[in-house]
């Protein structure tokens, strides 16, 4: 082989590095639906006394969004695999800023429960698509870093976003600032509106749906050309929608993936809240010492989805090269959850567990974005946006509901007990309950798996007697055709 030909290898591997700027410009897409999200509760209070809205309104509000979120994880999921991540992510984006801005505009609750659920439903155009984006360009042994990736580190990016632009937002919210014209609520929805247009300009001019679209050969060839030593991809054939959809592991998969929607959640929202409560009534601490105490181990939480989740995404595509799948990890993650749940029933007789419990909770209930993985090889790259589309759908629904329910499992549970703080147990038992179901789910759809898919068992593997004599055949016929 020449030198030439060495050369010009080598400079197509390098080339695919790109993938890392589409993961980059994917986590900032992502950042953007959690930022509205969280942004969303630092301007309620405002909201609410400007269009004279009471707390069933404000709920109404959250729910509009939430629902909407749910129902078009499908859709979008349909249009990504039809026209590509790239354009459904940059469009989603665009049009996010431009309701944001509309629904700072909003005179009356009418119009502020239409924008909201105009905006919900186009929140959902970053995870599903980042996903389908994901799939074509990371191989099986990057494949579980890059979706933990971009879904615990955007996530994470989008929460802090949110507290950053707190003294801004404050700003606004006490008249001292605005934007455009804009002030209070108003201005810092605006806020928001300018950072997704920023950002969906970034994602229109970086990232691009496929390597094809750079003239790169397609994914099947880039893991011979990134790593000789590893599997192309282990994906099995390309298999219609409608057969997808008739097929039970994808409801298997709906219910694996509810057990983590129920735990985002619970968790994010009550176990600062119980941890203060704790502090206040067990260890004696005053209403402010109590609050910094909730919100460190909430802190500790973040850090563990922020930083932790993709460790145990990168953990997974070592642990495929062994014969353990997407699937088994995600059952260990939500019985492991089950098992934190069960432990903040109990009566703790200190913080110290505590922290433990937060750090795990924050790793272990953000493993959902394996199942993105899963999806690609189970049925393929070309179905995912559909596929995942549909799980999220079933997920979110399920996750909306058990937000809606949670509060009164509390109060009910706690009219047959006297432990204290026993307002939190039946919030903790829902938890445990819907974690622990989620991973007989999963036990079952790694038995239907394994039957009907042992091939992928040993995806990322070949065997020393195949290699020898083929890698340098496929690196010549890529080179001649790139």
């Amino acid at each position: 082989m020449t030198r030439q030909h060495d050369d010009d290898k080598k400079r197509l591997r390098q080339r695919y590095e790109y993938r890392w700027l589409v993961l980059a410009s994917g986590l900032l897409a992502y950042a953007i639906s959690h930022l509205i999200r969280w942004n969303y509760a630092s301007i309620a209070t405002s909201l609410a006394r400007d269009l004279r809205v009471d707390q069933h309104g404000l709920g109404v509000l959250s729910a509009s969004f939430f629902y909407a979120y749910a129902l078009a994880q499908t859709p979008w999921g349909m249009l990504t695999d039809r026209y590509g991540g790239r354009i459904t992510v940059a469009a989603g984006s665009l049009l996010m800023a431009a309701c944001l801005f509309g629904f700072s505009t909003s005179a009356s609750f009418t119009e502020a429960v239409i924008w909201r659920t105009v905006i919900g439903g186009l929140s959902a155009a970053f995870y599903v698509p980042v996903a389908g984006i994901m799939a074509h360009w990371f191989t099986a042994r990057e494949r579980g870093l890059s979706h933990t990736a971009y879904a615990g580190l955007g996530g994470g990016l989008g929460e802090a976003m949110t507290f950053l632009l707190l003294p801004v937002v404050n700003a606004m919210l006490a008249g001292q600032h605005a934007i455009l014209g804009y002030e209070g609520w108003r201005g810092a929805t605006v806020l928001v509106a300018l950072i997704a247009f920023v950002i969906g300009i970034i994602c229109w001019v970086v990232l691009r749906s496929r390597p094809e679209e750079m003239g790169l050969p397609a994914l099947d060839t880039l893991a011979q050309l990134h790593d000789p030593r590893t599997v192309t991809t282990g994906l099995p054939p390309e298999v219609p929608v409608r057969t997808i959809l008739k097929d039970p592991m994808l409801w298997l998969f709906s219910l694996l993936f509810s057990g983590f929607i129920i735990a985002l959640r619970l968790v994010p929202g009550w176990l600062p809240v119980y941890i203060s409560d704790l502090s206040m009534e067990r260890m004696g601490r005053s209403a402010t010492q109590a609050i910094a105490v909730g919100g460190t181990l909430g802190a500790l939480y973040v850090a563990g989805r922020s930083f932790g989740t993709p460790l145990a995404g990168k953990l997974s595509d070592a642990l495929l090269a062994k014969g353990i799948s997407r699937v088994m990890g995600m059952t260990a993650g939500v019985f492991i959850a089950a098992l934190l749940f069960l432990l903040l029933t109990l009566d703790l007789p200190s913080i110290a567990p505590l922290v433990v419990v937060s750090i795990l909770m924050g790793v272990t209930i953000n493993l959902f974005p394996l199942m993105n993985a899963a999806v690609v090889e189970v049925w393929g790259m070309r179905a995912t946006g559909t596929a995942l589309g549909v799980i999220n759908t079933v997920a979110q629904l399920v996750g909306a509901s058990t937000v809606a329910i949670s509060g009164l499992f509390g109060v009910q549970l706690g009219d047959w007990t006297s432990a204290a703080l026993v307002q939190y147990r039946g919030i903790w038992y829902l938890g445990l309950v819907g974690c622990a179901g989620a991973g007989l789910a999963g036990v079952a759809c790694e038995r239907r798996r394994q039957r009907r898919y042992p091939d992928v068992q040993e995806a990322g593997q070949v065997q020393a007697e195949k290699r020898e004599g083929q890698i340098d055949a496929v690196d010549d016929r890529v080179v001649d055709d790139a």
